[in-house]
């Protein structure tokens, strides 16, 4: 599946297929069975024509180029990469693409600038993913007006701007979650909506949030109660992401966020 698409990265490091992908993840990554990295993966591998779906309703061309936790350092300050899902890459921008299923909200900018030992830095380090958006926005950015954003919607968007070109970045949430309530997929399109407001609403910085209905199969159903945060359980999934499909999926929800 992978590179029907186009060539397939794990950051920048390229690699073949599903199967020499998964050992550059860190084992923990798959200590629990719903961990959105999960239906993710295998949405890669067994939900092809759903993803050209959206590809193609993001209006990226056939051939991309698929960076999975792509890392982009933060551009002032001294700070933790911003791990994307996925970077997609292609002819004249780059789509940042989000990807969630049972993981909580996120802390705001005024939450995060609040932690740590040593504010000044912190606050250089958001000035810095500002500066990418900037390059991007229909209007003057200043750190006090995000303090209420998602602190991870800011650094996931200035990572596709970091790209050049015409950047888009797109939340993706699977449902139903694993005991069968819907997601909250009206958060994540109101934070969207506040962001791209506050970056002035640019027609060249498309934002999108989409449902996907991933629904489990047998083979889910094999692997999703063992223990969390074991080894055996990393092994466990991890070979089942290889095997049967674990999800039939398809594309429920689209919104382009204005």
């Amino acid at each position: 599946m992978l590179k029907q698409l186009g060539q397939c990265h794990f950051d920048r490091e390229p690699v073949d297929d599903l199967e020499t992908l998964l050992p550059r993840y860190k084992p923990t990554e798959f200590q629990s069975a719903t961990r959105s990295t999960i239906p993710l993966l295998s949405l890669i591998k067994d939900g092809c024509p759903v993803l050209r779906d959206f590809l193609s309703r993001c209006d990226l061309p056939e051939k991309v180029t698929l960076h999975f936790e792509f890392q982009v350092p933060p551009r002032k300050g001294i700070g933790q990469a911003s791990h994307t899902d996925l970077i997609v890459r292609f002819d004249g921008g780059a789509l940042a693409l989000e990807a969630k299923w049972t993981e909580p909200r996120y802390e705001t900018v005024r939450e995060w600038l609040s932690r740590g030992k040593n504010p000044a830095n912190r606050r250089m380090v958001f000035e810095g993913w500002l500066e990418w958006l900037q390059s991007k926005a229909e209007a003057p950015l200043r750190t006090e007006d995000f303090a209420d954003a998602v602190y991870q919607m800011v650094h996931r968007a200035a990572s596709a701007c970091a790209q050049g070109g015409r950047p888009q970045l797109a939340y993706m949430c699977f449902a139903p979650l694993p005991g069968g309530q819907g997601t909250d997929g009206a958060y994540y399109r109101s934070r969207l909506a506040d962001l791209h407001g506050l970056l002035g609403r640019p027609r060249g910085f498309r934002f999108h949030y989409f449902e996907v209905r991933a629904a489990p199969t047998e083979a889910f159903r094999a692997i999703e109660r063992l223990p969390k945060g074991t080894g055996t359980t990393s092994e466990a999934v991890r070979g089942a992401l290889l095997g049967p499909p674990l999800f039939d999926f398809a594309i429920e929800g689209v919104h382009e966020i204005d």
